[in-house]
């Protein structure tokens, strides 16, 4: 039998996260490929590893924040630098700025083939951070970096028009994969899940309302619960701004019809049996949630914004796309959805045949169809 190529697979960790589902979707694909490895910066794991034939090697214990990822980078990078040297792998695979900037680092050391993948715009991730000294260093040293990637893989057609604009990399050097969801997985999920909510809409996501805009929908809310009051919408998600959400829906009049749920693990559950699953985001790379939440049968609605909904939605034939920043239009569609079965059952026929084409087992294939040419090269 022909022996396997190393493939070292660096995570920051296995936090509940977009990014973070899609690399456990991918493993028990890979280990059918590599001799895999899966390093992560640190030791947080909240996603349910495969059982499948790979090594897991954590770094760090789990860390109290991002400022402390931050401050334990020296050590991360010294320590990956004496796994690789020692584990001497073919290509190192990364997700997310911070594995990628200390892979494409260390690969200047060791001069292994590099993958990295960007799942953001990168004039939307870097407009909207702290503009001090920590934020300085890691946008140039991303703009050192990457061009160095023997391949980026972007996650829709808009992040990579934009990735090549930021780094001034070739259009050829990148590549377009779309997140792969566990169609089987999440039907299998779904089967018997029970729920003793009832009907809701359901927003999942990190709170966050720069990014996600959990904030419009609540506001779209209190306009659909004028009209049909026995509705909720639930929050499925944790981060820094959930105060101001619950003072939001407070101000607003309907905080016992919003419903923080924090992280959750029968996300795809409640996906199922939600009136819709709504992405009120005010920027993506390619939403995991849509995708999922398509597979699962709910009707989605989302927001067009850059990048990734309009991608998935095939500019609105898949589920419905509204305008950015637009509560009246978020809140028509929720009323839409709401009054008519019919209009459910059509989203979520269209929205499950579409989904299909995100299948891990085809989307794993293109990973790994990607890895294999790097290492020809």
């Amino acid at each position: 039998m022909k022996k396997k190529k190393k493939l070292l697979f660096l995570l920051p960790s296995l936090r509940g996260g977009g990014a973070e589902r899609v690399a456990v979707n991918l493993i028990p694909f890979l280990v059918k490929y590599f001799d895999l490895t899966l390093i992560l910066l640190e030791g947080k794991i909240e996603y349910e590893l495969p059982q499948a034939n790979f090594n897991l090697i954590s770094i760090s214990k789990e860390l109290s924040s991002y400022k402390s990822h931050l401050l334990n980078t020296p050590f991360h990078i010294f320590k990956f630098y004496k796994l690789a040297k020692k584990l001497k792998p073919d290509v190192v695979l990364s997700f997310m700025e911070q594995a990628n900037i200390i892979n494409l680092f260390i690969s200047k050391l060791l001069k292994y083939k590099v993958i990295v993948s960007q799942r953001i715009d990168p004039f939307n991730q870097y407009k909207r951070t702290n503009k001090g000294l920590i934020s300085s260093l890691i946008v140039q040293s991303a703009r050192w970096l990457y061009p160095n990637a023997n391949k980026i893989i972007c996650v829709s057609e808009g992040v990579k028009q934009a990735t090549s604009k930021f780094y001034n990399i070739s259009l050829s050097r990148l590549s377009v994969i779309p997140n792969p969801v566990d169609i089987k997985k999440i039907k299998k999920t779904i089967e018997s899940y029970h729920t003793d909510f009832n009907q809701y809409f359901l927003v999942p996501g990190r709170l966050n309302i720069l990014h996600k805009g959990q904030d419009l929908a609540i506001k779209a809310f209190a306009k659909v619960f004028n009209k049909y009051p026995n509705t909720k919408l639930i929050l499925v998600g944790s981060g820094t701004d959930l105060d101001m959400l619950k003072e939001l829906s407070k101000k607003l009049r309907v905080f016992d019809r919003v419903l923080f749920l924090g992280w959750r693990k029968d996300i795809w559950g409640l996906m199922s049996k939600a009136i819709s699953t709504i992405l009120p985001s005010r920027y993506e790379g390619w939403p995991n949630v849509l995708v999922e939440a398509m597979a699962a049968g709910s009707p989605v609605i989302a927001t067009n914004c850059p990048h990734g909904p309009k991608e998935i939605l095939d500019n609105g034939r898949f589920g419905m796309l509204v305008p950015m920043e637009d509560e009246d239009a978020l809140a028509n569609a929720m009323i839409e959805m709401s009054s008519s079965e019919e209009i459910r059952k059509h989203y979520k026929r269209l929205g499950q045949e579409r989904a299909k084409e995100f299948d891990i087992n085809f989307i794993g294939k293109r990973y790994v169809e990607e890895i294999l040419r790097v290492l020809k090269k």
